[in-house]
């Protein structure tokens, strides 16, 4: 009979088998690609730290909704629950606000340890504007099709800590730029760095991301993830 310390360690094994199959799911669904926008996703996955998920939906008003839920700190089963949960929420939502999910693990905390991250975001493909909210990651960042980048301000704090609203940030996203998120475990304290100016206007969207991606993955300490969401405006 396997002993105390057995089953721990199968479960364990379990939850982490469970909880990269629900990643895999995600991250296995094509990016949405329109005439107006390409989405392209780098993902280095968690091993103990945290989870990661990423949807992209497009509504009958033709607007692109992207959603991202991350949890850490907390057992990788309440994890993978939390970040689902959060993309439910975010998925019933009309406007992309964190406000109201926000509220939801105030009244339903998942443990004192727990720290929930999102993001959510709305692209028109009428006029190229964007808005979304972003809630203890780091901040969104704008590459130029020169290569130039910027780092916007509006984050507000990880989901469940305190009563807030959080900013909305807006803008127009300029032909041939590209917007960057970046989550996970792995993120914490790092910036994204442009690469050559030769690199950001040859490579195409997909290309950027995953070598950008790769270069952020070096040095994580093990069992951390990270992951690089990139949109651009194509015409």
């Amino acid at each position: 009979m396997p002993t105390l310390d057995e089953r721990q360690r199968q479960r364990y094994a379990t939850e982490q088998s469970l909880a990269r199959q629900l990643v895999n799911l995600h991250t296995s669904e094509p990016m949405p690609r329109s005439d107006r926008w390409n989405v392209a996703l780098f993902q280095h996955h968690h091993d103990s730290v945290g989870v990661t998920l990423v949807t992209t939906e497009t509504r009958a008003d033709s607007t692109l909704r992207i959603h991202l839920a991350e949890s850490a700190g907390i057992s990788v089963a309440a994890g993978v629950l939390a970040a689902q949960i959060s993309l439910e929420c975010l998925r019933r939502i009309d406007s992309p606000n964190l406000s109201s999910l926000n509220r939801h693990f105030l009244q339903h905390p998942p443990n004192d340890h727990a720290l929930l991250a999102a993001a959510t975001l709305c692209l028109n493909a009428e006029d190229a504007t964007w808005c979304g909210s972003f809630a203890g990651l780091p901040a969104p960042t704008l590459i130029d099709r020169d290569g130039r980048i910027e780092t916007l301000r509006g984050i507000g704090p990880f989901l469940g800590l305190t009563d807030t609203t959080f900013p909305l940030i807006r803008g127009t996203l300029a032909l041939g730029s590209r917007l960057l998120i970046l989550a996970g475990s792995g993120s914490t304290g790092r910036a994204l760095t442009p690469l050559p100016r030769s690199k950001t206007v040859e490579l195409g969207l997909t290309e950027l991301v995953e070598q950008m991606g790769r270069e952020l993955v070096v040095g994580l300490e093990p069992g951390f993830g990270l992951t690089l969401v990139g949109i651009e405006r194509r015409i």
